[in-house]
């Protein structure tokens, strides 16, 4: 009698013991598919950085040795596709802050706020290119006449450029679709 009763007592603190850590469970999991949102999310956005930084070096290259003046659209290019690259590198870090930037409850609110103002920079961006003259990257000849080759960059299989940063902010949005509070 006394090891059967042993027996239901362990088996008791058993299903207590099973039932404490699914409960546990429950309350972290919300917590994993955050992160691994946030995580799906500074991928992308690791991504975009480069692009941003590719787009803003080839601004500056293309105008280098210029011979001539510099209009102002076009001198706007230049600016913008820096703040750009600027503003794209703080929605990264913000993105990586551990350190409580942004308290949980509200991280992917104030996250995806920041992504939408990472959004309009681009829009700015993609608009002063188009009043400076510049399609979807830069010509292949300067205003001046002097050829332009964009920079290579060594071991980048993909594509770089204006068109990848749009793809890219496309991808980061459907990554906050995704991502339920």
């Amino acid at each position: 009698m006394r090891r059967m009763m042993v027996v239901v007592a362990l088996v008791a603190g058993f299903f207590a013991v099973e039932i404490q850590m699914n409960a546990q469970a429950q309350r972290i999991a919300p917590y994993r598919v955050r992160q691994d949102h946030r995580m799906r999310v500074a991928d992308l956005s690791r991504e975009l950085v480069e692009q941003a930084e590719y787009l803003s070096e080839s601004s500056y290259d293309y105008f280098m040795g210029w011979n001539g003046v510099i209009s102002n659209s076009e001198q706007a290019v230049l600016f913008k596709s820096e703040e750009f690259t600027a503003a794209c590198r703080l929605f990264y870090k913000l993105l990586q802050d551990q350190g409580g930037y942004y308290r949980d409850e509200h991280l992917r609110t104030n996250l995806y706020n920041a992504f939408l103002y990472l959004r309009a920079e681009f829009r700015q961006l993609e608009d002063r290119m188009r009043k400076g003259g510049f399609r979807d990257d830069f010509n292949r000849v300067r205003r001046d006449g002097r050829t332009y080759e964009q920079m290579r960059r060594r071991n980048v299989p993909r594509r770089m450029g204006l068109a990848e940063c749009r793809r890219l902010l496309d991808r980061i949005q459907a990554a906050f679709t995704g991502w339920r509070r």
